[in-house]
């Protein structure tokens, strides 16, 4: 990660793009982020830096997408990186947010471990995902199952 997609994140910008079925790859050059159309809302796997949020919403609406559809953010860990843009999201979305409970205390007790503090970065964007999941559990979404 660098320094330079936190100010100038319009020159990371990856085209989106149907990896297969009902999966989209929507993050940018620098960070993951997928999106599922379970056939009752969107899912989407992470949400990348908070300054990227803006190329992500248009990721989804290039793909044919509405974004107010998005129901659920499953994150992979957390990382600043991986869930800097939950909260805008939920706040304008609503969306139902799951994190694995071993993350849980990067939210709070351990939030140094959430940001690169190499960059001067801080991360004040704090949110309670609505779901602690655990290993093996299955979450459910129209015609999609996810297993953490």
């Amino acid at each position: 990660m660098s320094q330079e997609i936190l100010q100038h994140p319009w020159k990371f910008r990856a085209e989106p793009f149907r990896i297969a079925g009902n999966l989209y790859y929507v993050g940018n050059q620098d960070v993951s982020v997928h999106l599922v159309d379970t056939g009752d809302g969107l899912l989407l796997i992470d949400t990348g830096y908070p300054q990227t949020v803006y190329l992500l919403l248009e990721s989804i609406w290039e793909l044919g997408f509405r974004p107010e559809n998005l129901r659920y953010i499953l994150l992979t860990h957390a990382h600043y990186d991986h869930l800097g843009g939950v909260r805008p999201l939920v706040e304008l979305f609503g969306c139902e947010t799951f994190l694995g409970r071993e993350d849980l205390s990067f939210l709070t007790t351990d939030s140094h471990l959430t940001w690169h503090s190499e960059f001067g970065m801080t991360y004040n964007e704090y949110f309670e995902p609505t779901h602690a999941i655990e290993d093996g559990q299955v979450i459910r979404l129209g015609n999609t199952a996810v297993k953490a």
